[in-house]
């Protein structure tokens, strides 16, 4: 019960700092009530690494259980220099390590706390302040330099020097690196044991960062996904499936990944038809298929195409982040990274005539479903 009490007033103390702390923290830390940050941080990522100068190069790094290895003298004392409001109810909650074990093992822990994830976001935003790196994304304990390779070599060299005052240990067995030419790296001894990841093949916050392998790998997963959903379905009544069903779609990836054009999201697409046809028992055609994607206040059944949808939630999110994004990159990257968005709407606009897009079709069925509703009125 006093746990239980404990995080609520938790829950309030982090309502009331949370919005003004996180002007502050932005752009370097993005974990903290920044309204699409994590999209923000893949967007920016990807104009990065698409116009990444010669010799530079980007790293992701990984820290050690760094929730519960950060120094908790240095997180009381930066609440009690920026947030000394709720100084009295952190430093009753995490002055002291808390007493959980199970079988011999002692556990510490503040991730999944109320209060936790702006309190590492104000303790080490210090550190991020001091790195001289050219870009710095940090979402709470996941950390992405990218720069000149000896200023990032330094920068790193700096965060394990200081692992002593913060209590937070490099895992280089699991941080990567990322660049255009690997030779260069043999020359400096700290990323030896850095994994060495093609740009293809990147990712950031488990959303691919350009087309290729790890985009389809990326689709592919929640192709099985679904699959598997769809398979364990038809053990639910009806309703709770449909429910389900319609709530299955996935709109991160969409919005951070640029896939509008990849054929894996008809594969999709014609899962979530399987799927619905399963729970509907009934057999469903093309036209059918297009009218269940409306929303049910215009006659639909709310499942969204993957393949329609894509395009527009892409704009979206890189249009609603681009004040971030701008903050996040310098500038000679920036102005370099506009014709990302710019192609993505050739390629809508191109794909399918105007009158036999996706999106035509779902607007004629939407104007037809309004205009039988309107005669139902009348009669």
């Amino acid at each position: 019960m006093c746990y239980t009490l404990r995080r609520l007033a938790a829950k309030c103390a982090n309502s009331h700092v949370i919005s003004r702390r996180s002007e502050v923290l932005q752009p370097q830390q993005l974990g903290v009530v920044v309204s699409g940050g994590a999209e923000a941080a893949v967007h920016a990522a990807r104009r990065l690494v698409s116009n990444l100068p010669a010799g530079h190069v980007v790293v992701k790094l990984d820290f050690s259980n760094a929730f519960n290895c950060f120094r908790r003298d240095l997180l009381l004392n930066s609440i009690a220099t920026n947030i000394p409001e709720i100084y009295r109810l952190v430093y009753s909650a995490f002055s002291r390590e808390p007493v959980l074990t199970f079988g011999s093992h002692e556990i510490l822990s503040s991730e999944g706390d109320p209060l936790g994830s702006l309190e590492f976001c104000e303790a080490i935003h210090p550190l991020l302040l001091i790195l001289h790196s050219s870009v710095k994304i940090g979402f709470m304990d996941d950390l992405t330099l990218s720069g000149d390779l000896r200023t990032v070599a330094r920068d790193i060299t700096t965060i394990m020097e200081s692992s002593s005052d913060t209590g937070l240990q490099l895992n280089v067995d699991k941080c990567e690196i990322i660049t255009d030419d690997f030779t260069e790296i043999n020359t400096l001894a700290t990323f030896n044991d850095f994994i060495r990841v093609n740009k293809e093949d990147m990712t950031l916050l488990g959303a691919p960062v350009l087309k290729g392998k790890a985009q389809d790998k990326a689709i592919q997963d929640k192709i099985d996904d679904l699959s598997r959903a769809v398979e364990r379905l038809k053990h639910l009544q009806a309703l709770d499936a449909l429910v389900i069903l319609k709530n299955s779609l996935l709109l991160y990836l969409l919005r951070t990944s640029q896939c509008s054009d990849n054929p894996l999201l008809r594969q999709i697409d014609e899962i979530l038809r399987t799927g619905l046809i399963t729970i509907l028992n009934v057999d469903i055609n093309s036209d059918q298929w297009l009218q269940a994607s409306l929303p049910v206040r215009d006659g639909g059944l709310g499942i969204r195409s993957a393949e329609m949808l894509a395009p527009s939630a892409y704009l979206a999110s890189a249009a609603s982040t681009l004040l971030l994004q701008q903050s996040i990159l310098p500038d000679s990257i920036w102005m370099q990274g506009g014709q990302l968005v710019a192609s993505i709407r050739r390629h809508y606009g191109q794909a399918w005539p105007t009158d036999q897009s996706p999106l035509s079709k779902h607007n004629t069925y939407r104007k037809l479903r309004m205009d039988q509703l309107q005669q139902i009125k009348r009669t």
